[in-house]
């Protein structure tokens, strides 16, 4: 009996002891759980940082905080920001939802809270803050997707399909941009030019005025990442970008074969070869390659827009823009659909009777 008994008690003793050891080791293992350093992501950086009941500067204060109080990121951040002025600095920061060592939830002021992380960049952290409450949660996923896929282009394949989504997201970001310059309206823009470093290849630029934010491609940009890719194509369609917006390499409003006017809007520049030049430019990349087709084509429709416009007031002589004019018909290039043909030989008829159709000429010799 004894003999049978002796090693079900040395299991029981060596379990007992294995129990004892893991409870005495359970205190080291509390440093993951929510309230502990390790959860803390955030410190405080001013001498009194104001944890408030909702976002924004009116909302009831709920306790004043230290500098160096340690803080727990919640992840929600305000979907507008606040201009505050310290001293002769004035700062524009969304709302954090933040919670305090004692539990205490709240929001701060983004400018009043620094990362616990000390090798952390400052900078960035605030200006990725200020892109969650700029854009929409779909939207900054996208922004961060695309300058992954940019980085990791290699190929004239991948150039073309981040090129393709950057048009995209960039339609996406446009209204959101126009929505948030909106609101400051007699107030001063704040610096959004920043957010090239997001969203490679395009440039924060004012327009409308200098009220509003718009992003244009940097064609020099994307020639500098073409030309480092394997393929030639996507440097040949880069090249023909730059040549529709010659004068800094960035897109605009205004391309190469037009010239702005004042309350008229803008001159065709028909008849100076420039638009036979870049309709056969196009023509003989899409037969070279498929990958940036639809950029191409929406090219060529518009500089077929502007050729055959209502009333419009080209601004060169009505011989060079007849000439040019019946060169591109000539021409007959496998771009051109049935449609298209169609607009220019009517375009064509109308120019014998131009008056008739409201149509004028040399703009530039101010007739």
């Amino acid at each position: 009996m004894k003999k049978i008994a002796l090693p079900y008690l040395e299991g029981f003793l060596f379990f007992s002891l294995l129990w004892i050891f893991s409870c005495g080791s359970e205190p080291d293992m509390q440093e993951d759980s929510p309230g502990s350093l390790a959860a803390y992501d955030l410190q405080v950086s001013v001498n009194s940082g104001r944890l408030r009941s909702a976002p924004g500067p009116e909302a009831d204060p709920i306790t004043e905080l230290e500098k160096g109080t340690k803080l727990i990121d919640l992840g929600k951040v305000s979907h507008f920001t606040t201009s505050i002025r310290f001293g002769t600095e004035t700062n524009d920061e969304p709302w954090l939802s933040v919670q305090t060592p004692d539990g205490k939830t709240g929001w701060i002021y983004g400018r009043d809270v620094i990362p616990l992380d000390p090798e952390a960049d400052i900078m960035n952290y605030r200006r990725k803050k200020y892109l969650e409450s700029l854009f929409t949660a779909t939207s900054v996923s996208n922004l961060y997707d695309y300058k992954e896929q940019w980085d990791e282009a290699a190929t004239a394949e991948a150039v073309s399909e981040v090129y393709l989504r950057g048009l995209s997201l960039r339609d996406s970001l446009a209204p959101q941009l126009e929505y948030k310059s909106h609101q400051y309206h007699e107030q001063s823009l704040p610096d959004l030019f920043w957010i090239d470093q997001y969203i490679p290849c395009y440039m924060p630029q004012l327009i409308a005025g200098n009220t509003v934010y718009y992003l244009f491609n940097d064609y020099r940009q994307w020639l500098g990442k073409a030309k480092n890719t394997k393929g030639a194509v996507d440097d040949r369609f880069f090249k023909l970008m730059i040549k529709c917006y010659p004068q800094d390499s960035i897109e605009y409003f205004t391309p190469v074969w037009e010239v702005p006017g004042s309350s008229f809007g803008a001159h065709n520049l028909l008849g100076r070869g420039l638009v036979y030049s870049i309709l056969a430019d196009i023509d003989q990349l899409q037969k070279q390659t498929t990958l940036f087709s639809a950029p191409l084509f929406h090219l060529k429709d518009e500089i077929l827009a502007g050729i055959t416009a209502s009333n419009p007031h080209f601004w060169e002589a009505d011989s060079l823009v007849t000439q040019e004019l019946d060169s591109i018909i000539q021409a007959n290039w496998s771009i051109f659909t049935a449609s298209d043909r169609i607009a220019l030989d009517a375009r064509r008829m109308q120019l014998d009777s131009a008056a008739m159709h409201g149509i004028r000429f040399n703009a530039r010799a101010g007739e």
